[in-house]
């Protein structure tokens, strides 16, 4: 028995390190759906002012800062009770034009081997906590009406930078970005570049960028723990996206135990607003909630979902879980987990829970039978089959049925599947 844990242990601190390496970030491969120049139409919409090399996005983070880089800013593992929030750009090596880009985004062969780096971070304000403004009043913590009025020009600043991106848009919308362990500033801005820029740069992305980076098994809690201290700053972030007037839709897309902070965010929000008999889904905007890889015990997704009123958060919600996924198995070895959602497989599914989810109609739990691309934690960043179903369900909000455009299988009643060929084009006669 002491031998299996020690391996389990290894294992996982070696899948934990591997995944913090430095490294350069590589552009996610063409998308299935996109290949042998399917894709162009997409990118012909792209507003002018928005067809650019270079990828900008919306950060918000509670980092703390230590120093800067030649591109701006450090963020680094620390904690702030400050929310920072600015614009990060993102560009490509060797450097590209926009035609150039919209090549290698619609070809699976591409003149170069591509990675992305940031270029710039500029930060624009911040949102001070509310642990910095209290007052004790008559034995009780308050918040004085001067430090109210304070917040509420903070959040106006950020909701000024936000309309300002919208305006370049004539979609209104916004894809916010939870990343999850193990990641770092850039990290998360380059993977909520490459989403915005793979689903057509419409609206505007925002990375959520929370105190994570932590390598190693202790690095895995610690970052367990920054979740936690993250989630009333997530809050007060999706609460000004909410109420910014020029915002007409969100989507959400969080990965691993980013997956956490989200549904614990959601949770709170969504209480309160059961508390004054009010619309969750319609006051947050939310149409869209991606789970990837989720890093949850099922049966505490289970009772948030059905009875603590994350049901109700959103009009749209997607899972992508694969029972290959490596993280996930060592997450479930570490917390002795019965299943984690992310590690499912679709004979975790009974009849009559998957006849629940089909009635439902707005919840598609996806299965990615994939392979190769990257690490098997990310997949649905980074292989091309999942990729093309993500940019499918952000950009057109399709349900699952080729019917729809979204040509899923469906290996059971409430599931549906991804596999290696899924959206790629269909043979030529005789080939």
């Amino acid at each position: 028995m002491m031998r299996k844990c020690n391996l389990g242990v290894v294992v996982l601190c070696g899948l934990m390190v591997m995944a913090g390496c430095a490294y350069k970030t590589p552009l996610n491969a063409t998308p299935n759906i996109y290949q042998e120049g399917r894709g162009k139409g997409v990118f012909a919409g792209v507003p002018e002012g928005l067809r650019t090399g270079e990828i900008g996005v919306i950060y918000a983070t509670d980092r703390k800062q230590e120093g800067t880089t030649e591109a701006g800013p450090k963020y680094v593992l620390g904690r702030s009770q400050r929310i920072a929030f600015g614009e990060a750009t993102v560009a490509l090596e060797p450097a590209a034009g926009w035609d150039e880009l919209v090549t290698a985004s619609t070809e699976a062969k591409r003149p170069h081997e591509y990675t992305v780096r940031t270029t710039k971070i500029q930060e624009v304000g911040q949102i001070q906590s509310i642990a910095e403004r209290f007052a004790v009043k008559d034995h009780r913590i308050v918040l004085p009406p001067e430090s109210q009025e304070l917040a509420t020009q903070e959040r106006k600043a950020f909701q000024k930078l936000l309309e300002e991106k919208l305006a370049l848009s004539p979609h209104k919308e916004v894809f916010v970005l939870v990343h999850g362990v193990n990641n770092s500033f850039d990290d998360a801005v380059h993977r909520a570049a490459q989403i915005w820029h793979f689903a057509g740069r419409e609206g505007v992305a925002v990375a959520y960028c929370w105190p994570a980076g932590g390598e190693g098994l202790r690095g895995y809690f610690q970052d367990r723990e920054s979740g936690e201290y993250t989630v009333l700053h997530l809050k007060t972030i999706l609460l000004a996206i909410a109420e910014c007037p020029s915002v007409e839709k969100i989507h959400i897309v969080a990965h691993s135990r980013g997956t956490d902070v989200t549904t614990t965010a959601l949770r709170e929000l969504c209480l309160g607003y059961q508390a004054k008999g009010e619309d969750a889904a319609k006051k947050l905007k939310l149409q869209t909630l991606v789970l990837a890889s989720p890093d949850l015990d099922a049966d505490v997704f289970r009772e948030r979902f059905l009875f603590e009123t994350l049901g109700a958060a959103q009009e749209h919600l997607v899972i992508y879980f694969s029972p290959e996924d490596s993280l996930i198995k060592m997450s479930k070895w570490l917390f002795r987990s019965k299943n984690r959602v992310g590690g499912l497989s679709p004979a975790d599914f009974p009849a009559k829970a998957r006849a629940r989810i089909a009635s439902l109609g707005t919840v598609d739990f996806v299965y990615c039978d994939v392979s190769g691309y990257s690490t098997s934690h990310d997949y649905e960043f980074a292989h091309p089959a999942v990729v093309s179903d993500l940019i499918m369900v952000l950009r057109e909000n399709a349900s699952p049925g080729a019917e729809h455009g979204r040509p899923l299988k469906s290996p059971a009643e409430g599931l549906w599947e991804i596999d290696n060929q899924y959206g790629l084009p269909a043979p030529k006669p005789g080939k």
